[in-house]
């Protein structure tokens, strides 16, 4: 007997959103355009001082021209809000990413952690943040960056949002 995978397509107001076996896709003209999955552990963690900004969504645009440094951080970062009672969700471009477990229901919020944001396009991204995984309150966006060169196109794309950006430097 073959492997059943549950898969369910659902589309509203012109966008398509999929579930296979927990993660969810979002489909574009050429396929799935990203994945949101639970965030793998296996990194290092180092601590970054950083404060959110106020309001029921907001995003924090970390950068270092180290990615392994941003990661590390990102494993505190996002171990603090784990242990809170928070969904950690990993977003990656539709070609990356290992399969995984769903993410939790009924967390006490969600961050969603874009790792190598300044690396997606500003389409994509757009379609991440009209995600309904979105509108749940509070949400938080984590992103990773090498440098601070994209982040007010980004920030343009979050004031659908009303999302207040703050930024922190590795130290």
């Amino acid at each position: 007997m073959g492997v059943v995978v549950r898969q369910l397509v659902v589309a509203h107001g012109g966008y398509a959103y999929g579930a296979m076996e927990g993660d969810l896709h979002v489909l574009g003209r050429d396929g799935p355009t990203y994945r949101l999955s639970p965030l793998d552990g296996g990194r290092a963690p180092v601590a970054v001082p950083h404060r959110w900004p106020d309001g029921p969504v907001a995003a924090l645009w970390l950068h270092d021209p180290d990615p392994a440094r941003t990661g590390a951080a990102v494993a505190v970062i996002a171990g603090e809000l784990a242990g809170a009672g928070w969904a950690v969700l990993d977003a990656r471009l539709a070609s990356a990413g290992p399969d995984a477990q769903p993410a939790p229901i009924g967390a006490a919020g969600v961050l969603i952690v874009v790792d190598g944001a300044d690396d997606w396009p500003l389409p994509e991204f757009t379609w991440l943040l009209s995600n309904a995984v979105l509108r749940r309150s509070p949400a938080r966006l984590l992103l990773t960056a090498r440098d601070l060169e994209r982040l007010p196109a980004f920030r343009a794309a979050l004031t659908g949002l009303e999302a207040e950006v703050g930024t922190v430097a590795m130290p």
